[in-house]
């Protein structure tokens, strides 16, 4: 029984709320995943209003951008994630926020015609397959043993932050002001992609 008792291993001690939410380095990676959320609105938000209302393009476009980039991700995460295995969580975060900046930047260049637009959101897809699994395990590992379910659950609510904003964001200024919107909506995918590859690099460092 003794021997029982001296070999169990100590329970991590739970830091609390108030000291999770003082560690930087967390705060840091909750503020690139509501960063690069806002990324992920692209196909469902952004494209129906901006292809139609400010582009001009017939609705077909945006709605087969939408099934063209659902049907992309369905068939290809598993194999992609699979892929993946061997690379550093840190690069692959940065392939993914560059994909997706360059996704934005053809969008914003190139959105009055149809190919152009589906060749982007091909480019955007890419980008998050490789987003989705490499930044939800850089969360992962760098959560607190004992405050882990506390910290994937600030993760999860940073995430909805561009689900309530975004549509604000889009409202306010796509259509009077369609460069600044491009301009601001790669400049939070390349910051939250840059708060994932730093954290990534922690983690290996």
């Amino acid at each position: 029984m003794v021997g029982a008792v001296a070999g169990r291993v100590a329970e991590p001690v739970d830091p609390g709320w108030r000291a999770l939410l003082g560690e930087r380095r967390l705060l840091g990676l909750l503020a690139a995943q509501a960063a690069l959320g806002f990324g992920w609105l692209v196909p469902t938000v952004v494209l129906p209003v901006y292809l139609v209302k400010v582009a001009g393009l017939p609705a077909w476009v945006p709605s087969t951008a939408l099934t063209l980039n659902a049907a992309v991700i369905v068939l290809a995460q598993s194999a992609t994630t699979a892929r993946m295995v061997g690379y550093s969580r840190a690069r692959v975060a940065g392939w993914a926020a560059a994909l997706m900046f360059g996704a934005i930047a053809a969008l914003a260049l190139g959105g009055g015609r149809p190919w152009s637009v589906l060749g982007a959101v091909l480019l955007f897809t890419a980008g998050q397959l490789l987003a989705g699994p490499a930044c939800t395990a850089i969360a992962a590992t760098a959560a607190p043993p004992a405050a882990r379910g506390r910290f994937l659950a600030l993760v999860n609510l940073a995430w909805s932050v561009s689900a309530v904003a975004g549509p604000l964001l889009v409202g306010a200024l796509i259509e009077r002001h369609a460069p600044l919107f491009w301009s601001l909506l790669a400049a939070l995918v390349a910051a939250g992609g840059l708060g994932f590859r730093l954290a990534g690099k922690r983690q290996v460092d």
